[in-house]
């Protein structure tokens, strides 16, 4: 499960959201976002967002480039191939 956490209102998240989207698209991959906002489970990120879970750990934190996005949902969609092959 790939997870993108958010909040209202921030830049960087959007920036954030673009590029992990487009990525998500190229690599046929689902990913959910979630406000943090809404959910107390998730106020210890306030701080870190934007933040990319998988499998509910953290692989992305704050600003990152587009090749960092890339290379950590590349490694989740292989991780998860191998799970459904297994």
């Amino acid at each position: 499960m790939i997870e993108f956490l958010t909040r209202p209102d921030c830049s960087v998240c959007d920036d954030g959201w673009s590029t992990v989207s487009r990525w998500s698209r190229i690599l046929r991959l689902d990913v959910d976002q979630r406000d943090i906002t809404d959910d107390p489970s998730a106020a210890g990120y306030v701080e870190r967002i934007p933040v990319v879970l998988v499998d509910g750990r953290p692989v992305l934190e704050g600003r990152w480039t587009s090749w960092d996005a890339a290379r950590a949902l590349w490694r989740a969609r292989r991780r998860t191939k191998r799970d459904i092959e297994a």
